[in-house]
């Protein structure tokens, strides 16, 4: 009785287990902004982010900036945490991220990696 108690309780781990990686792959990717197609947000299996997006602030020699961070995912709902303490949110519906400010992005093909140097306000 013990065994088949033991092997049922592996069995639900596996099962589990495999459902956090299905999930984890399906939210994993690039999400681009439909308003600005040169704004992406990449989320990483590994629960990790990279948002490149246009700065606000910064003039026409760098109009966008690079944060990085970890995410987490609970139901539809994404919380990014940036490295420097600072948090933002949003949803996920399908194939798309909807951010705090109601902006759209789609999951797409990673752009290509221009300015993916650029680190908190950097060149």
């Amino acid at each position: 009785m013990k065994r088949i108690v033991l092997i049922l309780a592996a069995v639900t781990l596996l099962l589990g287990y495999a459902a956090i990686s299905s999930a984890d792959a399906t939210v994993a990717g690039t999400y681009i902004n439909q308003s600005n197609t040169r704004e992406y947000l990449t989320l990483n299996s590994d629960g990790t982010f990279y948002l490149k997006q246009r700065d606000r602030f910064a003039g026409p020699e760098a109009p966008y900036s690079s944060v990085d961070g970890k995410y987490q995912v609970t139901g539809k709902d994404v919380k990014l945490i940036l490295t420097n303490g600072g948090e933002s949110s949003g949803t996920l519906e399908g194939n798309k991220f909807t951010d705090a400010e109601g902006k759209i992005w789609s999951k797409g093909q990673d752009p290509t990696p221009v300015n993916r140097e650029v680190r908190k306000g950097k060149k």
